[in-house]
């Protein structure tokens, strides 16, 4: 399961599908309004913001990359 796919499961973001110029339909993620408490967070607009452009721009690959990385270096 893609980490992004995780937080949608835990009721934190949710998915809309768009289209694209191109290809697969477009999904776009936002955080729950209710996920505030859980996810308090000064830079949270900031983050919402790159991971709504990484997806936009086709760059699910680098984003999930990235998070899974981030979790093993979390776990170590």
């Amino acid at each position: 399961m893609l980490h992004v796919e995780v937080l949608e499961h835990a009721g934190l973001v949710e998915r809309s599908i768009g289209r694209g110029k191109v290809g697969r339909p477009l999904n776009r993620y936002k955080l729950v309004e209710s996920s505030g408490d859980q996810l308090i967070n000064s830079d949270s607009q900031l983050l919402q913001s790159l991971l709504e452009y990484l997806m936009e721009t086709g760059n699910e690959n680098l984003l999930n990359s990235f998070l899974e990385k981030r979790q093993k270096n979390r776990t170590i």
